[in-house]
């Protein structure tokens, strides 16, 4: 926030429905432990969109839980398939995970240069941090 102020910058936090959100011309675009509940229509459709909102050199930065054999995923998989087919708390109807060299190739594949980050050693469940920048 600090960064934002000193540089005079407007910075919106919305809390939305992501599929069904008018996406404003943006400089930057956070997506946060989303993706996975979206099918890969929907999502190729949405980060299509995503790209097409950002201004040129515009960011977008997507949290994604890391799929892959470890105590970690296991417990996130639970928490899911608790919420999701159990207590019905959220509306996703599936859970559509990719590893992380196919989520690069859908991002690539939009336009974004992209660059990968994993965080699995500072957050409970394992994320990787997709950063894509438009050209």
């Amino acid at each position: 926030m600090e960064m934002v102020k000193a540089n005079n910058l407007s910075l919106d936090f919305i809390k939305s429905n992501i599929e069904d959100f008018a996406i404003p011309s943006c400089q930057g675009i956070v997506i946060t432990d989303v993706l996975y509940s979206i099918d890969k229509r929907r999502r190729n459709y949405l980060l299509s969109r995503c790209y097409n909102k950002l201004v040129p050199g515009g960011t977008i930065i997507i949290k994604e839980i890391k799929r892959g054999l470890s105590l970690k995923y296991a417990w996130y998989l639970f928490q899911e398939v608790f919420m999701t087919k159990i207590t019905r708390i959220n509306q996703s109807i599936g859970l559509y995970h990719m590893d992380s060299g196919c989520f690069m190739v859908v991002l690539q594949d939009v336009g974004f240069k992209t660059t990968m980050i994993d965080c699995g050693k500072r957050f409970m469940e394992p994320p990787w941090l997709y950063i894509g920048q438009k050209n």
